[in-house]
This record gives structure tokens, sequence and C-alpha cells, in this order.
């Protein structure tokens, strides 16, 4: 046996004792299965109540997971995000779309105005959890604060008159769990939570999963690099 092969063995060996594991970096491009287009597929998707919620929908493109099922399906709905410049992207995006609604608002406890903390020139990376940039490497030189606005979940469902989300995205860099907290506490089970785990702290990922687990959704990865979480309302 080679040197290389004991020692990928031993690296091998080393990592699952930690529940790693180590791979080659294995892509199907264009032919990767997307477990989110799957599900939403079982879901009747072409339903003309169909109705989305998304929370840091960002510009209604750069790593959007359903810009073109919006599109595709012609889907009602609601976009949430909180940066002034960004917004208006995102609805310049989706121009003359009348069956969508845009709230330039960030998705809170309660309303008002809250800071919102970003890196100048690197709007994806914005996030209403200071940590998360921390965690990311940027110091406070580096880090910048606006305000944006806010609002709960119980004023926006009642004001666009919303008692079902069949599903639910959520991207907001590290406020993934406090969005589906508020959107379950106001007693609205999505058919499908779509969200972005990576920047979850390991106490908030298990604490997701153990929540959703408990209302009877299951659970997966998903997007294209295993960045995110799908959880889906079983009916059995």
């Amino acid at each position: 046996m080679s040197a290389l092969s004991v020692g990928k063995g031993l690296l091998q060996s080393f990592a699952a004792r930690y529940n790693y594991q180590i791979e080659r970096k294995y892509d199907f491009g264009k032919y990767r299965l997307d477990v989110l287009e799957l599900l939403v597929e079982q879901s009747k998707p072409d339903d003309p109540d169909f109705f989305f919620l998304q929370i840091g929908a960002h510009d209604g493109q750069t790593l959007d997971p359903i810009n073109q099922m919006i599109r595709r399906y012609g889907w009602r709905g609601i976009l949430l995000e909180p940066q002034p410049d960004v917004f208006r992207q995102l609805t310049e995006n989706y121009r003359g779309n009348d069956r969508l609604i845009f709230e330039n608002a960030a998705l809170a406890v309660s309303d008002g105005r809250m800071p919102f903390w970003t890196i100048p020139g690197q709007t994806i990376l914005g996030s209403l959890n200071k940590q998360v940039l921390y965690r990311s490497g940027f110091k406070d030189g580096q880090i910048s604060e606006v305000k944006v606005v806010a609002i709960s979940a119980a004023t926006l469902l009642a004001k666009h008159h919303v008692s079902r989300i069949d599903l639910l995205q959520a991207d907001t860099e590290g406020f993934d769990f406090e969005v589906i907290k508020m959107i379950l506490a106001a007693q609205i089970r999505p058919k499908i939570i779509n969200y972005e785990h990576i920047n979850l702290s390991t106490a908030d990922r298990n604490a997701c999963v153990n929540l959703l687990g408990s209302l009877g959704y299951k659970l997966l990865r998903s997007g294209a690099y295993g960045l995110d979480t799908v959880a889906f309302l079983s009916s059995s």
C-alpha cells in the first residue's frame, strides 16, 4: 500500500471520529437534481392560489433559488428586502409582474427601524446579526451600520391578508431561524420552508431542526452547494 493511500486512510479515519467526511469535489453541473424544485413539483406549483413569502429577496437574481420558479409558475407572493438600493434592483428585475408585492423592510419582532450591518460594496453580505460578519472575518472598521425599516410578521400578514403560505424562502445571513420562529408564531405552517443554514450558529442550526421536526417537517440539505436546508411538512 502506498504512503498516499495510508495517509488518506488515516485522514478519513480521523475525520469520521468527529462526524466529518472527506471526499473529492463531485459536481453534477446542469444535471444536478434540485431537491427544492422536486418538493415544489409535489405541491401543485401551478395552482393559481400558490403563495410564497421571500425574506431577504436581495435583487431577485443573485444566488436566488426561487426566481425562476416565480417566473415559470406565475406565483403570487411577497418579497422583502431591507436595503434600499438593492430593493430598487429587485423591483426593476420583476417589473411588470402584478402578482408580486414588494416590501422594503426587514422582518423583525416589532415594527419600527433597526440596525442593519453591511460591508460597503458587498450588499449580499448584509445582515441583522453583526456576529455573522465577524465570523466571516470582517472587523469593525470594515462594517457599516444603516437603519432599515422593520416590520413584524403579524403586521405584514395582516396588511396583505395572508392566511396561507405554501413556500417560505429565507436568506437573511444568520437571521433565518428568527424568521422561521416569527412565521410559526403567527400560526402559519408553510408547506415548504427553504432557509440558509450556513450562517447559523451550531446551537441555532440544531434548535431549528428540532423545532421544525417537532412540528412534522422532514428536512434535507438543499442548494447547489448544500448551504441551505429545505423542510417539507409531511402529511403522514
